[in-house]
Formats: structure tokens, C-alpha cells, sequence
């Protein structure tokens, strides 16, 4: 989840707005922070929540969880997912400035 927010951030959001700032084009690169990088990171965040809720079980399985370690695992998880939209926006901000 950081390596796809540190791309966000610095690959494709920072270098945009680096090249409208030396081109002296500030309200562009403000729009650009706001709009471009912030809804791309929450909308990754919200498919990988949703994709992570549906598919908890195998998941769980995958990671290695025990048959009697399995059904604790699930509240754990969820949460985790839950919070894996607002760990890449602050994430790609703090890649940002």
C-alpha cells in the first residue's frame, strides 16, 4: 500500500506538479494536488477496502491463518482494510510536501 502511494505521490501527482510550477502555472498545480493524486489515492483505497471485505476468508488463508486462528482473524482484518483508504492519502500527502 505505501509503494502504490509513494508512486501516486512521487511518480506521477509530484512530478506533474513540479512541471507547473516551473512553468509558473501555480492554480493548475494546486488543482492538480487537490483533485489528481487525493481521488486517485482514495479511490485505490476504497477498491482495495472492498476487494479485501469480499475476499476476507481466503485472504485470512493466504496470510497463513491457522483453522482455529481464522475465525479471530476476521475483526482484525476488517479494520485493517477499513483503514487502508486513509493510510494512502496521508501517505501520497506526505510524499507531496
Amino acid at each position: 500500500m505505501m509503494a502504490i502511494a509513494g508512486i501516486i505521490g512521487t511518480g506521477g501527482a509530484a512530478s506533474y506538479i513540479s512541471r507547473c510550477l516551473g512553468e509558473s502555472r501555480n492554480e493548475q498545480a494546486a488543482k492538480t494536488l487537490a483533485t489528481g493524486g487525493v481521488v486517485l489515492s482514495v479511490i485505490i483505497g476504497l477498491v482495495v477496502t472492498i476487494l479485501g471485505v469480499i475476499f476476507l476468508k481466503p485472504l485470512v488463508t493466504l496470510l497463513g491463518g491457522l483453522v482455529p486462528i481464522r475465525s479471530r482473524m476476521h475483526i482484525p482484518m476488517y479494520w485493517f482494510l477499513s483503514s487502508v483508504r486513509y493510510r494512502l492519502w496521508a501517505t501520497m500527502l506526505s510524499d507531496n510536501f
